[in-house]
């Protein structure tokens, strides 16, 4: 019988992929082994090195990699992810349970010699420290390419959730970037990458897609750089495997999954929720990071608003935003003028938060920063209430009139008298003589009441 901890241990480690260790392995193995002999030599592996080996399994047994390296035998046959994880959530339980069953003793006979090495030879494993692992020193002499921006200081390559209450208009933003990809054009004030785009428009239909194309491009959309689908198998059903099909076909800079709940795996009856959150797309970010793209993933924001963090805004758990690379958040109601994103992420260098509004053609724009935006918005409303109120007001009577918080108020007007732009005269706070047809200038506001009907025409689901 074949101990689990020398499985391995004939390997030359190749520090710069860890995988490749695995597939040395699994390409020794006769090809004209049985279904279960296979599953038993790719789950030691599993056992042997952990979580990563599990994934590498799967990629060589679904004949995903094998191509790449020439190490001998391909596998007996192309699983299917489904019957992979099948397979091995069966073979768990077994062990658990204590009725496995499961030996290594047909892993020798299954094997062929590597290097004048027999697997299950008697020397003892001796793994480099480098294995999987870098020094520092061999870190600071690396160089790593340029990050890619797909839109400047906001967007960079990797995966990204793109999460807002529904209705806001989040899918009209997705659109917005993948035009602006297909065509090299600026978006949201910022530069964009140029290349091909690929937006699964999962909750729409052609007919829709034409009609948002229409009103944001009316000089033209007839272009091969942006791809659509309104269709697409569940991430566990086939989705992730011909997703990264049409990745490697088409090398585009971004991609746009709209929304995570279409292709999703279901969750099990007793399944953990932050684990399944995470499994559900932790697959995406390898892809987005295996092929240099960003994939961008439309979820939607829980009900109620969170004061504290724009993460946990997001429905769901905490594993949807710790297993993907950073976040975009639009924190608003489909009756405000304007909104605020947040933008979070391992690669962005500063948790930024922006100011946003929604333009007559559907497409976003950005006033500035929010704390700038919005403290100019409520400063110009107490303008207003007092202008109404030439006698001035108290602060519970402007907390009362503009529906806030009295010291959220208090606050404000303490500010703004030192700024000079109201006075206070014992409780009473007023306009300063000459001020009084100041009108603060805050930027776009978006929607207003003479709107054209333009805007009345879009539909802003989603």
């Amino acid at each position: 019988m074949i101990a689990e901890n020398t499985l391995l241990s004939h390997l030359v480690w190749d520090t710069d992929n860890p995988n490749a260790n695995i597939y040395k392995v699994l390409s020794e193995i006769d090809p004209g082994c049985s279904r279960s002999e296979w599953m038993q030599v790719g789950f030691g592996c599993i056992d042997h090195l952990g979580e990563s080996a599990q994934s590498a399994f799967f990629d060589w047994s679904q004949g995903c990699l094998h191509e790449k390296y020439d190490f001998g035998n391909s596998p007996p046959t192309n699983y299917s992810r489904s019957e992979l994880e099948s397979q091995w959530n069966d073979w768990i339980k077994r062990k658990y349970e204590g009725r496995s069953g499961i030996t290594f003793g047909t892993v020798k006979h299954l094997a062929k010699k590597h290097s004048g090495k027999q697997i299950g030879s008697s020397r003892p494993t001796v793994i480099n420290r480098n294995s999987g692992g870098i020094s520092a020193k061999d870190l600071a002499n690396k160089t790593f390419p340029p990050l890619v921006w797909i839109v400047k200081d906001i967007l960079p390559e990797g995966c990204y959730l793109l999460s807002a209450r529904p209705k806001v208009g989040k899918s009209w933003l997705a659109l917005q970037c993948c035009l602006a990809v297909a065509y090299g054009s600026k978006t949201l004030d910022r530069e964009v990458a140029a290349g091909k785009a690929i937006y699964l428009a999962l909750e729409d239909n052609q007919r829709r897609l034409q009609s948002r194309l229409k009103i944001m491009r009316p000089q033209g959309y007839a272009t091969d750089n942006l791809i659509l689908h309104t269709e697409w198998p569940k991430l566990n059903d086939g989705g992730i495997e011909a997703l990264e099909k049409l990745i490697s076909s088409e090398s585009p800079r971004l991609v746009v999954i709209d929304t995570l709940a279409k292709v999703r795996p279901p969750m099990g009856r007793n399944s953990n929720l932050y684990e399944g959150d995470y499994s559900a797309v932790a697959p995406l970010t390898t892809l987005a990071n295996k092929y240099r793209c960003c994939i961008l993933v439309v979820t939607h924001n829980r009900k109620g608003k969170s004061d504290s963090d724009a993460l946990e805004q997001i429905s769901g758990s905490l594993g949807l935003s710790g297993a993907v690379d950073g976040a975009l958040v639009i924190d608003g109601i489909r009756s405000d003028k304007q909104y605020k994103l947040s933008l979070i992420g391992r690669d962005i260098p500063n948790d930024d938060e922006l100011a946003i509004s929604r333009q007559e053609n559907g497409e976003w724009k950005i006033l500035g920063e929010a704390t700038q935006i919005f403290i100019s918005a409520e400063r110009k409303e107490i303008t207003d209430a007092l202008r109404l109120h030439p006698a001035g007001l108290k602060p519970k009577e402007i907390a009362d009139f503009l529906g806030k918080k009295q010291p959220t108020v208090r606050k404000l007007l303490s500010s703004m008298v030192v700024a000079g732009q109201i006075q206070n005269s014992g409780g009473t706070y007023t306009l300063i003589s000459g001020n009084s047809s100041n009108n603060e200038k805050i930027g776009n506001s978006g929607n207003t009441s003479n709107s054209s009907s333009l805007l009345a025409s879009i539909d802003w689901d989603n």
